[in-house]
């Protein structure tokens, strides 16, 4: 009975204080309410130098609403401008904002009216340094992203990057009902993007159907400047950190030289602030005209990388991946004249070797492997393969020979060239720290006579203290056990 009354008093206690909840709240929103309406209504006078209260009596609201922000209110005001209310989600809260823009399409002002973001971090879009740099911009200059970030991107980059996009919703709905601007369409806006990664004008011819698209590399397109074949472009999508959606973007390749001509994001469904910057214009441009092995070597600005780690990590991923995609095509027979190796270099990897033929034209090109041949006995029965590979280490290119035999085991690895060497490492692996040239290390023995799945499942640790060389050396070698299964070299699975 003791029990029942304890539940009983608490609950009354409970629902007491539900009701007062309630009345309380009943009480001051209106009051609350009319306070932000106030504010609203004060904060207009500030950001449209010259409006007085008649002004306020004949206004004109329109709402439209973007994808990313909503316009809640227009007033137009005749002879001195116009005053949005606009409204964004931030990384936190809803973020309503006021902004005047006067006759000259010139921004007189803009004051942010409600926000709940991290105090220090997404609240910098109130600060008064932030504030100011608006009077005076151009709506072109605001639509173009020419605004300052203050402290605010680097520590709340969704948050401003929310702004900078609703910011642009708004002015470009201003310039094209109220400045005459035609805003360029998607269809136009790809068309334009298309002839700056290739030729003006071009005449695009599109060939997928002749060639194997993957999930990733999913159109191809060659560009004609009307006389020659000029370019290729590659439609190219993957997934980041938002996974409902996706990133789309085009590249091109100069059919000369191979070397990338540009890259355009066309679609971008990452968050606003991180991987969103992917499209942004101070990232697409350092791909014009970029060498492809600065590409293939990471020689890229990470500009987003920090803040969307996921995201630009699946973009270097799709990015090598096309670039593959694209040697395999056009630069197979095109490479740097497989290298020759004699019979007796490559019987250090396949002993039981007779006749070595190079079939490297036959498969995909590889920055690792230089050539391969298939091996045969006196009876002309295939016995294996050799790949001759090259890398760089720490202080020379190292060059090797590697066999594999029919059923998939790797034989023998014999180092051809290098100029490595280094003081006595701890021991790891094998490895017994006392070799003073490369080629002695018995650390190498690890590979030999081993599956390849086995290798590719369970890799051979790296040398401690010789990490440069040894960690090419892995490298190189996991590369080309992983080319000879997936380029199905001889039928292999």
């Amino acid at each position: 009975m003791k029990h029942i009354k304890i539940i009983f008093t608490l609950t009354l206690v409970v629902l007491t204080a539900s009701v007062m909840v309630f009345f309380v709240e009943a009480l001051t929103t209106p009051i609350i309410d009319e306070y932000n309406i106030e504010q609203a209504n004060a904060a207009k006078f500030e950001v449209l130098p010259g409006l007085v209260a008649n002004d306020l009596k004949d206004l004109n609201p329109t709402l439209s609403d973007f994808s990313n922000t909503s316009i809640e209110e227009l007033l137009i005001i005749d002879g001195k401008g116009y005053i949005y209310t606009a409204e964004f989600s931030g990384y936190q809260s809803k973020i309503r904002y006021i902004i005047g823009i006067d006759l000259n399409g010139t921004l007189t002002g803009f004051k942010v009216l409600v926000q709940g973001e991290t105090p220090g971090y997404g609240d910098t879009i109130t600060d008064e340094e932030y504030r100011l740099q608006f009077e005076g911009l151009s709506t072109t200059d605001a639509l173009n992203g020419d605004i300052d970030d203050v402290a605010g991107l680097s520590g709340a980059p969704i948050t401003m990057g929310a702004f900078r996009d609703s910011l642009k919703a708004v002015m470009e709905f201003h310039q094209s009902n109220y400045e005459g601007v035609v805003i360029e369409s998607p269809e136009d806006r790809l068309e334009r993007w298309r002839d700056e990664i290739t030729v003006v004008d071009a005449i695009f011819t599109d060939v997928s159907a002749d060639y194997t698209m993957d999930d990733t590399v999913i159109k191809m397109e060659i560009a004609n400047d009307g006389t020659d074949d000029v370019a290729v472009v590659y439609t190219v999508q993957f997934s980041g950190f938002v996974t409902t959606g996706y990133v789309e973007y085009l590249i091109s390749f100069d059919l000369e030289t191979n070397d990338i001509i540009g890259l355009r994001v066309t679609h971008n469904d990452e968050s606003s602030g991180i991987g969103s910057i992917l499209s942004d214009i101070t990232f697409t441009p350092q791909f014009d005209d970029m060498l492809q092995a600065d590409a293939l070597n990471g020689d890229i600005d990470e500009v987003a990388g920090g803040s969307a780690p996921i995201t630009y990590s699946a973009f270097i991923d799709s990015l090598e991946e096309v670039i593959l995609f694209h040697q395999a095509i056009y630069q197979v027979a095109a490479r740097a004249d497989n290298i020759e190796v004699v019979n007796a270099d490559l019987l250090l990897a396949f002993p039981t070797g007779i006749t070595f033929t190079s079939v490297y034209t036959n498969y995909a090109y590889n920055e690792f492997i230089g050539n391969i041949y298939e091996v045969y006995d006196g009876s002309n029965v295939l016995l294996g393969y050799v790949y001759y590979v090259q890398l760089e280490g720490r202080d020379d290119d190292i060059n090797f020979v590697l066999g594999i035999d029919i059923d998939g085991n790797t034989l023998l690895i014999e180092i051809l060239y290098s100029a490595e060497s280094w003081d006595a490492a701890d021991e790891h692996g094998t490895y017994d720290g006392n070799s003073g040239e490369f080629p002695d290390t018995v650390w190498i023995d690890n590979f030999e006579g081993v599956s390849i799945l086995d290798l590719i499942l369970d890799p051979v640790d790296d040398i401690a203290g010789v990490s440069t060389t040894t960690g090419s050396m892995l490298e190189a070698i996991e590369e080309v056990l992983q080319y000879h299964l997936f380029e199905l070299v001889g039928g292999a699975n």
